[in-house]
This record gives structure tokens, sequence and C-alpha cells, in this order.
């Protein structure tokens, strides 16, 4: 060799071991690399976020989108995806560079926290950090694209995916019989309870179930509209759940009774009753669930019931002295027997009615005596 100037230094890739070479000794060992002028295969160990294979002069960074937290690595495949729900925007990351957006959801190897391409579809919510979409549960509802949350089901609505795969939820009006708080998720989910009924749609809470109508009962959950009318022989004075109730009794204004029970005494009551009907003066009943004004018994002979609603003999009164019962004494009489008491010296006022025969056992023409006078002849 002519001068010293004139050797060459070692290639990168390369390595230059000992003096007086006349050629390289060998390539840089894959996981490490090799600058100009070095003298070992493992000059330098590759750092974190870039690989080195065999011959490498410099480290190679990982591409964006990727990451490589280890040193001494020496393939692409080393660079690993970014992961789901973070993005890596730049060249050589050890280490993700974030949290993907709000409204957005990030699947492996993103560059960005807004990926355009995967903005939150409706029907799903993205919050911070998403690697998918997430479904609207049920009792909630997302219209619009890029959210980070699920709005509730509004009142008088109910929400229900149409599939498990779309999650798109439009808002649904509560039906009839029910009722629909904020959130919920199915049009069933809340009935109007027994002794209700819901004959609007729509209905926000159970206060929107109106108590079943005076007369009339309410036997199920989730009606529309009242079951029937009361049977005879009880009342249903409000929020009736049977035909014959007796066991679930209710306040009843203006009526020293319970609401809802079997006819008490001294009363009657027919079908469709909503609070009993009193016996009227003149007859009483000491008998629970008369069904009719017909079963109300007379008043017995030598007593008077002078009110409406008399339940047993201790609240009648005897008759006064000289009164007795009312009695008309209707006399049947035939034509021979008015000639046999008068002879014929009697006359008939034109007003006097005839009567037949019928219903009283008797034969020949039978008149009423309303007014004969007698006279001598």
């Amino acid at each position: 060799m002519a001068s010293h100037n004139a050797c060459l230094p070692c290639p990168g890739g390369k390595f230059c071991q000992g003096e007086g070479l006349a050629s390289v000794s060998g390539t840089c060992y894959a996981g490490y690399y090799c600058d100009m002028e070095s003298t070992r295969p493992d000059q330098k160990h590759c750092p974190p976020g870039s690989y080195c294979p065999k011959g490498t002069e410099s480290p190679i960074p990982c591409g964006a989108g990727s990451l490589n937290p280890h040193s001494g690595k020496w393939h692409l495949t080393d660079c690993q995806p970014c992961p789901a729900g973070y993005f890596c925007s730049g060249l050589g990351k050890t280490a993700a560079e974030g949290l993907c957006s709000a409204g957005y959801y990030c699947p492996p190897g993103q560059t960005s926290a807004t990926p355009l391409s995967y903005r939150c579809p409706r029907g799903f919510s993205c919050p911070a950090g998403s690697s998918i979409p997430m479904a609207c549960e049920k009792g909630t509802h997302q219209a619009q694209e890029g959210k980070e949350s699920c709005d509730i089901c509004p009142a008088g609505f109910f929400c229900e995916p149409s599939s498990k795969s779309s999650g798109i939820q439009t808002p649904r009006l509560c039906p009839e019989g029910y009722f629909c708080p904020p959130g919920t998720s199915f049009g069933t989910e809340h009935p109007c309870p027994r002794g209700t009924f819901g004959p609007k749609t729509g209905a926000t809470g159970e206060s929107d179930c109106e108590p079943c109508p005076p007369s009339m009962y309410c036997s199920s959950t989730a009606l529309s509209q009242p079951s029937g009318l009361c049977h005879s022989g009880y009342y249903c004075t409000w929020g009736a759940i049977h035909p014959a109730p007796t066991r679930h009794k209710v306040e009843s204004a203006g009526l020293p009774l319970p609401g809802n029970d079997i006819c008490p005494p001294g009363h009657f009551c027919p079908s469709g009753t909503s609070h009993p009907m009193p016996c009227p003066p003149g007859s009483y009943s000491p008998s629970l669930g008369l069904g009719a004004e017909k079963q109300c018994q007379p008043c017995p002979a030598g007593q008077y019931c002078g009110q409406a609603g008399l339940s047993d003999l201790s609240q009648t009164a005897p008759c006064h002295a000289g009164c007795g019962n009312v009695v008309i004494l209707l006399l049947i009489l035939t034509n021979q027997d008015l000639q046999a008491s008068f002879g014929s010296n009697i006359r008939e006022p034109s007003h006097m009615s005839s009567l037949t025969n019928r219903g009283t056992g008797l034969r020949g023409p039978r008149r009423l005596v309303t007014g004969y006078r007698a006279f001598a002849s």
C-alpha cells in the first residue's frame, strides 16, 4: 500500500476487524447495525422503534401505525401494529401515541386519533379509546354519527334494537295498556297493574294508567279497556280487580262503607252497580248480596219501615194504636145478593165499575159496591 491515505473506510453494514485488510471482514449481524468504520459484526445494538436486518448500516424506523418496544430486532414483522383503540402517527414509535378520540373507533394500526374511515355510525357509541363501535343498549338510541354515547330512550317511548348487528333503534310509541318511563327497552316492559287500564298510547308513568271506573272491574294487567261490568249482588266503586270484589276494598268518599264489596244488608246491587242502592221505605233486607229491588222484603204486618236501607226488624217501629195496617175492603156481590139485602129499591151510581169473575172464584156477574144508596119503598 503506497500510503496511509490510500486506505478506505470500512463501508456501512460491514465490519473490518484488524489491520492491513485488503477487504472487509464480514457483514453486520441481524439485530445490530454497523455504520462506517465498524470493527465488529455487533457494533451497535438495534434500538427500540426500529429493526435491523443483517448488514444494516443504520436502524430502519418502524412505519406510521406501528411500534416496536424492544431493542435488537431485525425483521419488519417485529414492528407491531399500533394496538386497537390507540393511534401511532409518526415513525419509529416505541409505544402508542395516544387514545383514539371519542366519536371514532380505531382498529389496530391507526395513524390518526380521528380516522375518517372509522367514524362511529348511527345506533352505536364510541367513547375515547374504542377499538370497535358499541351497539346502543336496550333502552337507549343514537340517531347521529360520531357520537361518544347513546341517548336514553325518551319517556312515552321504548327503544328495542331491530337486530344485534345494526344497533339502530328508533324510539317507538308506548302501546295501550302499558307505560314507558325514560329508558324503557321494550313495549311490554311496564304493564298497567290490575285494577287499572291504559286507554292511550304514549303513557310515561304508572300514574297515566286510569283506575277502573265505577261499576266496572279490571281483572288483569296491561288492559286497554275495563274487563266488564261488576256482577249483580256486588258493587264496584273504583279500581275493582274482580267482578265480585271482596278482597280488594278501597276508600269510598261520601259513604260509611268501603268501596268494592258484596252488597250490604238493607241494599240491593244490580249488575254494574257502583254504590249500593237502599231498599225503599216499606221494605228491608237482613241479607247480603241482593241483586234486585224485588229481593227486598216487605215490612211485616203491625210494623212500619219509614226509612230506606233498613237491614233489621229492630230498625222498624210498631204502627200507632187505632191505625194498624190500611185495609181496603172490596165488597164483591152478586145481583142476587143485592136484591136480597135491599130489595129492588136500589139505585146504581152512574160511575159504578163492573168487575169480571177473573181471579175471584165466584160465578155470575159481579159489581164493586162503590156508592150504592138504598131507600124504603
